[in-house]
C-alpha cells in the first residue's frame, strides 16, 4: 500500500540528507486544462510542467494490512479567496488528481518517488480552507446526484461555507 501522509514525508527528509521530499498535485481540471501545485515556498519545474507553491497538508493514505480502498483529505489555502471562486464557478467533482511525492535534490533536480492517481470526491471550502476528499471513483457519480450546494441555491447555507459533493 502507498503511503501518501504529511507525516510520511517527514520521515522520509528525517533518513534523508541529499536534499528535501515534498507533495505535488496535478488536477485535471477539464481536457487539456491542468493545474500543478507544490507544498514548497518557490515554483517548481518537473517534467516540463510548472509546480505553483501552495500550503498542501494530506491525510488519510497510509500503508494497511486490511485492503480498504485508498482514501485521502487533501488540505490547502484559500486566504486569499481565489480558490473559493474557482470552486465556485468550476465543477471539480470526479476529476482526476494525481498526487506525487518529487524530490528535489541538492543540484536542483526534481524527480518522482511515487505517484498515485485518485479522483475528487467532495470538496469543502470557506475563506481560510479549503479540504478535498479524493478516492477511487467507483462509478458512483453516474447513480447518485452530483451538486454544489451555494447561498443562491439554499438560502440557509452561511454564505462563509460551501459544501459539494457527489457521495
Amino acid at each position: 500500500m502507498k503511503t501518501f501522509t504529511n507525516d510520511w514525508l517527514v520521515r522520509l527528509n528525517a533518513t534523508h540528507s541529499g536534499g528535501v521530499f515534498f507533495l505535488a498535485v496535478e488536477l485535471h481540471v477539464d481536457t487539456g486544462d491542468v493545474r500543478y501545485y507544490a507544498n514548497t515556498q518557490r515554483a517548481i519545474v518537473f517534467d516540463g510542467n510548472t509546480y505553483q507553491p501552495v500550503f498542501l497538508a494530506i491525510s488519510g493514505l497510509g500503508q494497511t494490512s486490511q485492503q480498504t480502498l485508498p482514501a485521502v483529505q487533501l488540505t490547502t489555502t484559500n486566504v486569499t479567496g481565489q480558490l473559493g471562486q474557482f470552486l465556485e464557478t468550476t465543477d471539480v467533482l470526479g476529476r482526476d488528481v494525481i498526487l506525487r511525492i518529487l524530490h528535489l535534490d541538492l543540484l536542483n533536480t526534481v524527480t518522482n518517488q511515487d505517484s498515485i492517481q485518485l479522483q475528487i470526491l467532495a470538496a469543502e471550502w470557506d475563506e481560510e480552507r479549503a479540504t478535498f476528499a479524493l478516492g477511487l471513483n467507483i462509478g458512483l457519480q453516474e447513480l447518485l446526484p452530483r451538486h454544489i450546494i451555494t447561498a443562491d441555491f439554499a438560502p440557509g447555507v452561511p454564505e462563509g461555507l460551501r459544501r459539494a459533493s457527489i457521495l
